[in-house]
């Protein structure tokens, strides 16, 4: 009988030493996929950040800057940001034809334009002029120009044809409005036009929260109202409210969301990296990064120079064109062993500030009563308009500030204000005090003083007009719009118009029949202060 044949078995060394070799193919092929498809990722990511960091800080291009207004009461500021773009646009479009100077730029009447506009409603009305007065916004200009064409282009004037809007030689048509909605839109929009956006939002007050019963001191008076205070405190508070903005230029919002007014702006530029710090002492976690820098019509003593808010030159080289005396963020504190020793003017030689073409005297900043504020802090402080104050110094005991110091400033627990110590004086710097302000903070002391200088120090003491520019940092933006109240013809938008000028509106078109005596009254010039390198005093 025939014997079955054996099966041949493979030994396990080599079934396992197989599976080995497969397993370091399959990893070799795993790590060499990985990295061409990790190279490709992180050029991908390499091309993103360079655009991201090319995109940082950005401001519309200089051939778009004119100067800044101060709004007039019966003006809303709409009007300020509708005529502010169109100066932009008509700069721009004269440097590229050439009909303008590098440095030039012509400044075009808010008030001949608004009352022009209530004219023609009054003749015609319609839907967009209801809301011309109260709650408009720029893309009214847009609007608005389709009802009445050139009888509104006639209104866009310099003051000198006040009494006779047709010699106004400014001419042109409007064919086009586009509005975005977020921030890589509005970014996109102002590098591709090269054109700054009218900017219309809701603002929100300041509001800080005193209760009633409370370990600082703070009895609230009778005479003021009473609320219940935020679920975090309890009890009763008295509520203090303040503008959205800071007077170095800040937009912010504090406590309960309180709905203040509608407001316009020119949006100029962005910056990313901008830090915005929202508390004092050693809070060093509540801040905001990044923001947009707007033109704004409040004139230019506060705020901040355009390079400020995109970080072009030094604080010290700001402290120059806009010493800013107005903000509280500005004032030197006095130090008080150093009074006691020696004279105001000793001191003061410690702290030496140079001005834009001086230095200051008075460098430790003066501070005086604003008499009309006697009764609003009633319970808190009453300030003596015969006396003198200064903040005191804190000083400390490390590193290189231990010989200076700062504001003597204690933060008060949960409802963002402060203690701080002053020294008050009679004129004359004798019977010296120590005074304690409990509870404040920068936008209460902003409001009972105001920085008292001589006439020496005059002109290194005030604003040039390269400041009147202000900061929104995004998520203050993003928290406005948020808690909007949308009402008729008014919503958040940025915004930019097409405009096609007319080469006659350009006084070196030299267009023959035309007056353009007026164009060149109000002709004037861009002026931007370059600084070499971060100790230039100019």
């Amino acid at each position: 009988m025939e014997q079955p044949t054996k099966k041949a078995v493979i030994p396990f060394w080599i079934l396992w030493s197989g599976l080995i070799v497969l397993n370091l193919f399959i990893l070799i092929v795993t790590i060499t996929s990985a990295c061409l498809l990790g190279n490709e990722i992180d050029n991908v990511f390499v091309e993103k950040e360079r655009f991201l960091n090319s995109t940082k800080k950005y401001m519309s291009y200089y051939n778009t800057m004119t100067g800044i207004e101060n709004q007039i009461k019966d003006i809303p500021s709409w009007v300020y940001s509708a005529i502010a773009f169109c100066e932009a646009s008509y700069r721009k479009n004269g440097l590229e034809k050439g009909y303008l100077e590098s440095d030039e730029y012509v400044g075009f009447d808010e008030e001949i334009f608004y009352s022009t506009l209530k004219r023609l409603c009054q003749e015609k009305s319609n839907k967009y002029c209801n809301v011309v007065e109260n709650n408009g916004s720029p893309e009214l200009l847009y609007y608005l120009y389709e009802l009445f064409g050139n009888e509104l282009v006639k209104g866009i004037s310099p003051r000198g044809y006040v009494s006779d809007l047709s010699k106004n030689p400014i001419k042109f048509d409007i064919t086009g409005i586009h509005s975005v909605y977020t921030k890589s839109n509005v970014t996109k929009l102002m590098k591709d036009s090269g054109l700054p956006l009218t900017l219309s939002f809701g603002t929100f007050k300041r509001r800080y929260s005193v209760p009633c019963s409370n370990s600082f001191g703070y009895v609230c008076p009778n005479n003021l109202p009473k609320v219940p205070c935020p679920s975090s405190l309890g009890g009763d508070c008295v509520v203090l409210t303040f503008n959205p903005y800071s007077q170095s230029g800040v937009y912010d919002y504090l406590g309960d969301l309180h709905y203040n007014k509608k407001h316009s702006v020119l949006v100029v530029g962005w910056n990313d990296e901008k830090r915005i710090d929202r508390s004092w002492g050693n809070d060093l976690h509540n801040f905001f990064d990044g923001g947009y820098i707007v033109k704004n019509s409040f004139g230019y003593q506060h705020g901040h120079s355009l390079k400020y808010w995109l970080q072009q030159h030094s604080i010290k080289e700001e402290m120059q064109i806009c010493p800013n005396v107005r903000s509280f963020e500005q004032w030197t504190p006095l130090d008080e062993d150093c009074i006691n020793k020696y004279s105001y003017t000793e001191c003061c030689n410690q702290y030496i500030k140079r001005g834009v073409k001086k230095y200051i005297n008075a460098t430790i900043t003066p501070l005086i009563c604003d008499s009309s504020k006697d009764d609003k802090y009633q319970g808190i402080f009453k300030c003596d308009t015969s006396r003198i104050y200064f903040i005191k110094s804190k000083k400390h005991s490390f590193g290189p500030y231990k010989s200076y110091g700062t504001l003597d400033i204690t933060p008060i627990n949960g409802i963002n204000m402060f203690t701080i110590k002053l020294l008050s004086f009679k004129r004359d710097m004798t019977d010296k005090q120590t005074i304690t302000i409990q509870p404040t903070c920068p936008e209460m002391l902003e409001d009972i003083f105001k920085a008292s200088y001589t006439k020496s120090d005059e002109e290194a003491t005030t604003n040039t007009e390269e400041c009147g520019y202000d900061f929104i940092p995004f998520k203050v933006l993003e928290k406005y719009n948020e808690n909007y109240v949308v009402d008729g013809l008014h919503a958040p938008a940025f915004s930019i118009f097409d405009i096609k000028w007319d080469d006659q509106s350009y006084l070196n078109s030299h267009t023959q029949g035309m007056d353009y005596s007026a164009i060149q009254s109000a002709t004037k010039k861009v002026y931007q202060t370059v600084f070499k390198g971060p100790y230039d005093m100019n």
